[in-house]
């Protein structure tokens, strides 16, 4: 039987790739995570300027008059998930707003689609309540 080659260079030690392939997915967790604390410090130093619009449709869905963003992170994502250019990762902590971030779109462009996944049953009836009183048309496909 002839030797057995190996694809990897000889320097590398095969208990590092175990344990690469072992923890691969927190590791990219962990990178995403830094990525977006280095982002956020980043837009942080920008001034922010909130578009008339956006104020006015969370306003309308939030039905207040006087109400703002949350937070500075979810002032910055609108414009990016409305402009449809990049992919958008968001992360944010409970309670932060991540829920307007998907319910704006259809408030500012009503000709276009948005399909959300929500994996808790017990935010579905109140996230289709919440929407259907902004006389955005809902619907629920259970599968």
């Amino acid at each position: 039987m002839p030797p057995r080659t190996s694809l990897l260079p000889s320097n590398i030690n095969v208990r590092y790739l175990y344990f690469f392939a072992t923890h691969g997915f927190w590791l990219t967790i962990l990178l995403l995570v830094l990525i977006n604390f280095l982002l956020s410090c980043i837009l942080s130093l920008s001034p922010l300027a909130i578009l008339p619009a956006h104020l006015i449709a969370l306003r309308t869905l939030l039905g207040d008059p006087t109400a703002s963003f949350r937070s500075r992170e979810q002032a910055l994502a609108i414009p990016l998930i409305m402009d449809r250019k990049l992919d958008l990762l968001v992360i944010m902590p409970t309670g932060m707003g991540k829920s307007v971030l998907f319910s704006l779109p259809p408030l500012l462009e009503e000709d276009k689609l948005t399909i959300v996944f929500v994996p808790l049953v017990a935010l579905v009836a109140d996230h289709m309540r919440r929407l259907t009183e902004c006389g955005i048309s809902v619907a629920e496909w259970q599968g």
